[in-house]
């Protein structure tokens, strides 16, 4: 009985041995390495359109300017969209994400001041939110504090400011003598702006205190 029960026993280790070595194929998901890179790279590269946007802004006409918000915009859009269509949210990729409009904003609203479109001190009030944020983002990168940037939090005013801060680029382009329009507009964005930052720096101060031991 024993030499039957040791063959048996060995034959079922075989059969483990043989499933554990054996290549499991998942039809559900993409059988080449390339795919995966793609889907990944997918994107961020969306979000990279804005920084091609932002390098061609201020050497063209102003149908061409407002052409690169509508592809900035478009793209910011479909960034996210790809990202959650393809499983393929990241932590860098909503940080690449945020830093490419920001990107896009700063140099359309420095090109807007050396043309006396907009006052130094409007512009400085319209990048409060992204200089709090980009500061921020320095600090916890020069501390080393990986967790933290990693839970940095895409905030419901951050969203609309952006969308203030795009719809004020395209109606000083579309209507630049629509003054009263581009007021309201100006006078809109510039207090939403101030209230980003300080709604950012509130939850940073938070997660901070969080981080902190006991």
């Amino acid at each position: 009985m024993r030499p039957a029960i040791l063959t048996g026993q060995a034959g079922r280790i075989a059969d483990e041995v043989k499933a554990m070595t054996e290549p499991r194929i998942n039809p559900k998901r993409p059988s080449a390495p390339a795919s995966a890179v793609w889907t990944l790279a997918t994107p961020t590269l969306l979000s990279s359109v804005r920084v091609v946007m932002a390098a061609i802004f201020p050497w063209v006409g102003d149908t061409g300017r407002l052409w690169c918000v509508v592809a900035s915009a478009v793209s910011d859009g479909l960034d996210g969209i790809a990202a959650r269509q393809l499983g393929a949210a990241t932590w860098w990729g909503g940080m690449i994400d945020g830093l490419t409009d920001k990107a896009f904003v700063a140099v359309a609203l420095v090109t807007f001041g050396l043309e006396e479109r907009l006052a130094s001190w409007q512009i400085g009030l319209l990048l409060t939110r992204d200089v709090v944020v980009l500061i921020a983002i320095l600090t916890m990168t020069i501390r080393r504090q990986w967790n933290r940037l990693r839970r940095l939090p895409a905030r419901m005013l951050g969203k609309l400011t952006t969308v203030a801060l795009f719809t004020l680029i395209a109606c000083q382009l579309a209507w630049p003598r629509a003054e009263l329009l581009n007021r309201t507009i100006l006078i809109i964005t510039i207090p939403l702006s101030i209230a980003a930052a300080i709604d950012y720096l509130l939850r940073f101060g938070k997660e901070g205190n969080e981080d902190e031991p006991g």
